[in-house]
């Protein structure tokens, strides 16, 4: 076979329904695509490697060939006119280039059909070509995978094209990193785990066996191995830290990507995002001290989400219903018979627990190779450390400095296995502690003395962090810290990961338990707190200045960085905060805008309240906390408790006389009055905000302060104040590169143009924003402006795009168990079925939201949901009915003081009443909404519009000229306001609009005589 640089693999999308629908006429549809194929092969100099059904893989010289095939193909088989009944055939294309051949399908397998997917390695040749590239992202494309760059190209003629996310591992995720070592053995226990794992009997398995036995690896690779399995991914949850449910949940949060609302309860919480997602593994590992908690979680979880698998590591049984145990045995090693005939390293390379030694040996001492010569030493040692994986590794990381020969001698002098060792698990047990201990004592004092100090940090660190905290100074002769560390790495008493932001540093709870041991032994009170300190003073430190780059062109990066620290941070505030309150307050600030945007929320209360309750003295501090611990309890449901902590902030930053803390404590105030409706308030305090911003010159809050107040300028009706601000705030968070800013304020300015109909406007806002916030991590945010997107989708008519948004929204907050989001984006699923016509399913639909929010305690949405069962009635012209649960739904606004609302609805009354015939109550209604709309000052709106329309109508019926015409013009002059035209995208309001011109023509009779 040639040798080729780059290869290119096809296939066409949906072949097998094409081949079911068209029988045999798909025959003559496959030979035009294989004749267009191989014309473009030969145009470009390729070579047919093979075909299999509809795919080609084929060979070229240079990546140049393969690229300029992939687009002349797209072309091709773009232009070709090809059967009605079989609609355009769409071909998936897949560049890659060097070796091997066979990665190109799976890039190709990473597309859609009509798109062209290119590797990394062929980039720069994409670049180089007439086509238009586009970014994906980096993805795995298999199991144990690194991610890797992956780009879009496509013929210009074709750049319209839009394509779903890349269908890969990193978009069905997992978040367990590839291994960064080869995976030795345990073959049975891989395909049990793969057998069982699919199946109902397989929903709670549990692996068990003592620590360093490998139960880690195992759940590891086999999790990823049946990522292919679950649509909903498979997810690995470190319980290393938590001690109680909360903090199992939290963990378990963690891993899904999920936030945790402060009112939830948190076991529940997990329950209802497991439920609502696609069959998924979670991978629970280190459940041993949890095990008192296990029915309250793992049982409730497996009850609630039957498609959810659990597969969990603990050195004891759970005792919940349904658990199935597999236990995990040490690694097979060779017998030890003593006078026994030599072995060679043929006969000893059969047992996985010399194949594993020799894989690791042979990665930490260059050369290393297993002979006949050292075949029997290694055969012994491993035979002498009872096939314990971690103290196989830790022995094999020391084959740099000692021979294998040498190595059996010490190990046995260290530790007499044999004759001490109780039997069965115990046994196994003070193997891996004599192998630690053994391998503790090679250590020099130095490296003694770092590996102590390295057991300070949770959840990992890296090299700066090392530098920083680690001092050997006390130490003669001492290496720096950056190379002790990197020397407890290559004696694997450290383990490496790589992440995005660099190589992470972190230890096995086993070594680290044993590490906390020797540096209780090894440090005095003194040292142990001044280590302490030197912790807290580097993550400080770094929490401060991440903290401040969240509104900056590096907020992606500071979120991910604070986020990976946040273990850290909650160490700093956990042991140093009650001696030293400013820390522990430090602490907390660092780690809460990451809880707002990534989760877990409902650690903020708790946090906050800590750092407030030590704090005196610090009026920064103190102002800073009180508003972020406002905004929490606000968030949790805690309205009263969040007015107070508001209240609290504003006296303690006007009593300080700090202009900048006062500013924060306004917007705080201003925010909280905003969402519970208290207009007035809220506007005076916003105003007081902006204009304290202007004058102390604080550009970045100024830009926050006008954000907030267009929101409120929106709510009120005020379009171009509310647009004026939204559009100097956008300004300076531009000129300042704030991209959380900019995202929330593209947001709010699609907002202000949605209410106001100008749709075009609100949805290019929504594009941005949406990127925007994804680059950020934050797909809550994001799935929110999609949400946002398909309503405007609804009021252009594109029913069938609208939608789509609201799916992709669900889809979203299903997966984050977001209740509140769901139930609002599962509404507006109803309001589009509506649209279509789809009574059933558009009932359905309000009959889930209506659920969800009675479950959530939230009225106002099971009203709306029921006021939309009305707009149903309406539809199918049952209007005594609509009548009875319109008036329903306005008295329960009119209730809930929510005034809007029950305009709409006394508004949509008034029309139903009108289609039943009751002319003059349906006026009156509609007269009543209108007064509420116009007293909440937004008459100058769409639905306000609608109203001045439909009582135009009703006037004219009525034979009342005057008030018709009145009416009809008042319609007019709110339809100039908002751009309204005989095009509108929505039908009811040029209904609306046509209805009230007639109004003005018409030679309208009076009344009927009494």
């Amino acid at each position: 076979m040639p040798t080729f640089a780059a290869f290119v693999h096809t296939d066409i999308q949906g072949s097998t329904r094409l081949w079911e629908c068209l029988g045999h006429a798909f025959a003559t549809i496959l030979s035009d695509h294989n004749r267009l194929l191989r014309d473009a092969i030969a145009a470009c100099g390729g070579t047919e490697i093979g075909t299999e059904g509809d795919s080609f893989t084929v060979g070229f010289s240079s990546a140049d060939e393969a690229v300029s095939f992939a687009l002349r193909a797209q072309e091709s088989l773009h232009a070709h006119p090809w059967p009605t009944e079989a609609g355009e055939i769409l071909v998936r294309i897949g560049v890659h280039a060097g070796e091997p051949c066979s990665r190109v399908r799976l890039v190709a397998s990473a597309g859609h059909g009509g798109q062209i997917v290119v590797s990394g390695g062929a980039a720069e040749a994409a670049a180089r070509s007439a086509g238009v590239l586009t970014p994906l992202g980096e993805h795995r494309l298999a199991p144990g995978d690194r991610p890797e760059p992956l780009l879009q190209l496509l013929p210009r003629a074709l750049a319209d094209r839009a394509f779903p996310p890349p269908r890969t591992l990193t978009v069905r995720p997992t978040n367990i990193p590839p291994a960064a070592s080869t995976f030795v053995g345990r073959s049975r226990e891989v395909a049990e785990l793969r057998e069982i794992l699919p199946q109902p009997a397989g929903r709670l398995v549990t692996l068990t066996g003592p620590g360093g036995i490998g139960k880690t690896r195992l759940a590891q690779r086999a999790a990823l191995d049946l990522v292919e399995a679950f649509e909903g991914g498979c997810w690995f949850a470190d319980l290393s830290e938590a001690r109680n449910v909360r903090e199992l949940a939290w963990a378990v949060a963690t891993a899904l990507g999920m936030p945790l609302a402060g009112n939830d309860d948190p076991a529940g919480a997990i329950a209802d995002v497991l439920e609502y997602r696609k069959p998924v593994l979670l991978v629970l590992d280190g459940f041993e001290a949890l095990v008192e908690h296990a029915p309250a979680t793992l049982g409730l979880w497996s009850r609630r989400a039957r498609h959810a698998r659990f597969l969990v590591t603990s050195l004891t049984l759970l005792g919940v219903s349904g658990e199935r145990e597999v236990p995990v045995p040490p690694l097979p090693a060779p017998p030890v018979a003593p006078g026994a005939r030599a072995r060679g390293a043929a006969e000893v390379s059969a047992y996985d627990a010399v194949r594993l030694f020799v894989d690791r040996a042979a990665a930490g001492a260059h050369g290393f190779a297993l002979t006949d010569a050292n075949a029997d030493a290694v055969a012994e040692i491993c035979a002498d450390l009872e096939g314990i994986p971690l103290a196989i590794e830790l022995a094999a990381a020391r084959m740099s400095d000692l021979g294998a020969v040498e190595m059996l001698r010490e190990l046995r002098n260290q530790f007499q296995i044999r004759d001490t060792s109780p039997a069965g698990g115990a046994r196994r047990r003070h193997t891996l502690q004599g192998a630690l201990e053994w391998s503790y004592g090679l250590l020099s004092e130095s490296q003694k003395t770092a590996f102590h100090q390295a057991c300070i940090f949770r959840n990992g660190f890296f090299l700066e962090a090392a530098e920083d905290v680690v001092d050997l100074s006390a130490c003669p002769d001492a290496p720096l810290a950056i190379d002790a560390v990197q020397a407890l790495r290559d004696r694997s008493l450290v383990r490496t990961t790589d992440t995005s932001l660099g190589t992470r540093f972190s230890m096995f709870r086993s070594i680290r338990e044993f590490g906390e041991t020797r540096m209780a032994e090894a440090l005095s009170t003194a040292e142990r707190r001044a280590l302490e300190e030197r912790h807290a003073r580097h993550f400080l430190e770094y929490g401060d200045l991440w903290r401040a780059r969240l509104a900056g062109p590096e907020a992606a990066e500071a979120y991910d960085r604070l986020d990976m620290e946040r273990e850290n941070l909650c160490a700093v505030q956990d042991r140093v905060g009650e001696r030293d309150p400013v820390a522990g307050a430090r602490a907390a600030l660092a780690m809460v805008e990451v809880l707002v945007w990534r989760g877990p929320s409902e650690e903020r209360v708790p946090r906050l309240e800590r750092a407030l309750a030590r704090l005196a003295g610090q009026p920064e501090l103190e102002v800073r906390l009180r508003a972020a611990l406002s905004d929490a309890y606000f968030g949790s449901a805690r309205a009263e408790e969040a007015e107070r902590e508001a209240g609290r902030a504003l006296a303690t930053a006007e009593a300080s006389g700090v202009p900048g803390l006062v500013l924060r404590a306004l917007l705080q105030a201003g925010n909280l009055r905003v969402a519970r409706g208290d207009m007035s308030p809220a506007l005076d305090f916003l105003t007081r905000g902006r204009d304290l911003a202007r004058k102390i010159g604080d550009r970045a809050l100024l830009s926050r302060a006008l954000g907030h107040r267009a929101n409120l300028l929106k709510l009120l009706g005020q379009r171009e104040e509310a647009l004026r601000d939204a559009g100097e705030g956008l300004d300076i968070a531009r000129s300042m590169e704030d991209l959380p800013q900019i995202a929330r304020l593209r947001v709010m300015t699609g907002t202000i143009h949605q209410q106001w109909s100008d749709y075009e406007l609100a949805l290019r806002c929504y594009d941005e924003s949406e990127k925007l916030l994804l680059a950020l991590g934050s797909r809550l945010n994001a799935a929110k402006t999609v949400g946002n997107r398909g309503l405007v989708l609804l009021e252009l008519g594109q029913i069938e795009e609208a939608v789509v948004s609201f799916e992709q929204a669900i889809l979203v907050h299903r997966e984050m168990g977001h209740k509140p989001g769901l139930a609002i984006h599962i509404g507006n699923l109803g309001i589009a079925r509506l649209r279509q016509g789809r009574f059933e399913d558009a009932l359905a639909s309000f009959e889930a939201a209506a659920r969800l929010h009675a479950d959530l305690g939230e009225p106002e949405g099971v009203a709306r949901a029921r006021g939309n069962e009305g707009n149903v009635m309406m539809q199918r012209r049952e209007f005594e009915a609509a009548v009875a649960r319109y008036r329903e739904v306005a008295e329960e606004f009119r209730r809930l003081g929510l005034r809007n609302q029950e305009a709409l609805y006394v508004g949509n009354l008034g029309a139903a009443l009108i289609e039943c015939g009751r002319l003059e109550e349906g006026r009156d209604r509609t007269l009543e909404g209108l007064a509420i709309w116009e007293g909440q000052g937004a008459a100058d709106t769409s639905r306000a519009f609608l109203l001045y329309g439909g009582l135009a109508a009703v006037e004219a019926r009525l034979g009342n000229r005057v008030a018709a015409e009145r009416a009809a013009r008042r319609a007019l002059e709110v339809a100039a306001k908002l751009s309204i035209g005989e095009d509108h995208a929505n039908a009811e309001i040029r209904s609306t609009l046509a209805q009230a011109k007639d109004v003005l023509k018409a030679d309208i009779p009076p009344p009927p005589f009494p």
